[in-house]
């Protein structure tokens, strides 16, 4: 059996070198609310768990194109994320939160 200082430093050793999650692929699984699974849905995030990125969110913008035939305004619309899609995520440090940065 090793010494009790050892084992002392292997557990402070274990305690100062967490694993962090950093950057994953994640898979959306309900909108409304919006959940998130990492690791085959062994980690489930929504609500206040989540940081989210414009481009993950449903929006309008006005556009205006000036061609040689003139100049033509519209609005165009960007989709937001649908169950299923796969998005790109950074976790905290604290591996409690994921930021959505983009759809993949």
């Amino acid at each position: 059996m090793a010494r009790w200082d050892v084992r002392l430093a292997k557990q402070f050793k274990k305690r100062d070198n967490e694993e962090k999650i950093g950057a994953i692929v994640g898979i959306v699984e309900g909108i409304d609310p919006l959940t998130v699974s990492i690791y085959n849905g062994q980690g489930i995030f929504s609500g206040d768990k989540l940081y989210v990125a414009k481009e993950c969110t449903e929006y309008t913008m006005q556009v205006t194109v000036t061609t040689g035939d003139g100049t033509y305004t519209g609005t165009a619309k960007h989709e937001g994320l649908k169950k299923g899609d796969r998005v790109a995520c950074v976790a905290t440090d604290d591996n409690q939160k994921l930021f959505l940065l983009g759809v993949m």
